[in-house]
């Protein structure tokens, strides 16, 4: 099986296709999960929220899921308006691919926004 890397992988290889992700506990699969969603879900306007779908095995999984998307999108909103530093490799390549007009920065606000917002509705 091929290597798959969330920061770097070419998400329109993933549209209309399912991903999936099966490791042993403590290998790192919630981390690639929220952080290959939270690419997706601010990568495109094209890409609608209620289009994802993540499954887990318990309740409390899906709702650690949850809350650490929501962390990870308002993390990425944070570092683009500049009130936090990047911390690790995918939040600094995901500034230094940001380092774009002001247009630019005004649209991925408006998409972070509506991601969140979308993100209080899921069950």
């Amino acid at each position: 099986m091929p290597e798959f890397n969330p920061l770097t992988s070419d998400l329109r290889e993933l549209d209309r296709k399912i991903l999936l992700i099966s490791a042993s506990a403590g290998t790192g699969k919630t981390w690639m999960i929220t952080h290959l969603a939270a690419r997706w879900l601010l990568d495109s306007d094209n890409h609608d929220p209620a289009a994802l779908l993540m499954v887990t095995f318990t309740k409390a999984a899906a709702l650690e899921l949850k809350s650490r998307l929501r962390q990870t999108v308002v993390k990425v909103r944070d570092i683009l308006v500049g009130a936090q530093d990047p911390t690790d490799e995918w939040t600094r390549s995901l500034r230094d691919e940001v380092q774009t007009p002001p247009e630019e920065r005004q649209r991925l606000s408006r998409r972070i926004n509506e991601v969140l917002s979308h993100l209080d509705d899921v069950n």
